[in-house]
């Protein structure tokens, strides 16, 4: 386990509480140097704006801590499908987010990848309650 910097949580406050002293830069600075796991983003950040630039990152655990999380945008998931980047193990976690659109859904069902596809298949099959079609072309 990484330790995270005395410094990262507010005086008085304990893991898992209260807001990061982190700004995106210092965060992108110990995301660098390796000093704050991806946990941190899950526990620790909770700013849209700075989840979403850490979706620029290039660092992929970075990106899956980004694409997992329950407060990160619409747009930033919709980012991600679009970076021809994005490997397929982060399209996956983005196809079972929440907030995945239908269009995404459906963007990242047509992925030359089966396990991509079939992910994204089978979450609009569940969402649809089995009212859709998914059939291959």
């Amino acid at each position: 386990m990484i330790d995270i910097p005395d410094n990262a949580y507010p005086r008085g406050r304990g893991r898992g509480k209260g807001k990061p002293l982190l700004s995106y830069d210092e965060l992108k600075v110990q995301i660098a140097l390796g000093t704050i796991p991806p946990e941190y983003i899950r526990d620790q950040v909770y700013d849209p704006e700075i989840l979403d630039n850490l979706a620029n990152l290039p660092d992929d655990n970075v990106r899956k801590a980004v694409a997992a999380h329950p407060n990160v945008r619409l747009d930033t998931l919709m980012r991600l499908v679009e970076d021809s980047s994005t490997p397929p193990s982060l399209l996956i976690l983005i196809a079972a987010h929440p907030k995945m659109s239908v269009e995404g859904l459906h963007k990242i069902a047509t992925h030359k990848n089966p396990m991509v596809s079939e992910e994204a298949k089978g979450v609009l099959f569940i969402r649809s309650k089995g009212s859709i079609d998914i059939q291959d072309n």
